[in-house]
């Protein structure tokens, strides 16, 4: 719970200073909360202006140059916290290929990207 509450913290902070005004003081209330265990990642996403689960799958793919349903993929995805900030972790198989991406969650960037025979 204390890892959870000092990356609530770097967060808030990161984000805050990327957003409009009129929606920090909403972040801020949403930080607490976290801190207390009681917001999840979907409602985090709404209120940081970030991206969502599916579009950071999309742009993973769009990256790999792949043209398929999301749905007929072997996938995870999981929202983490990597030095500070919001990351998406995600897992993809695609002809016999394994596909690992990073991916930011406010900005929808590409961190990282690894490909391997699966």
């Amino acid at each position: 719970l204390n890892r959870i509450s000092s990356n609530a913290e770097k967060l808030g902070e990161t984000i805050a200073e990327n957003l409009p005004e009129e929606n920090r003081e909403n972040l801020k209330k949403k930080t607490k909360d976290l801190q207390k265990n009681k917001l999840n990642d979907q409602e985090l996403e709404s209120v940081s202006g970030g991206i969502t689960k599916d579009e950071a799958l999309q742009r993973a793919l769009q990256h790999a140059g792949l043209n398929v349903d999301p749905r007929t993929l072997r996938k995870k995805v999981e929202l983490d916290y990597e030095h500070g900030m919001q990351v998406y972790e995600i897992k993809f198989v695609y002809n016999g290929l394994e596909y690992e991406y990073d991916i930011d969650a406010a900005t929808g960037n590409v961190l990282k990207f690894e490909k391997d025979f699966d």
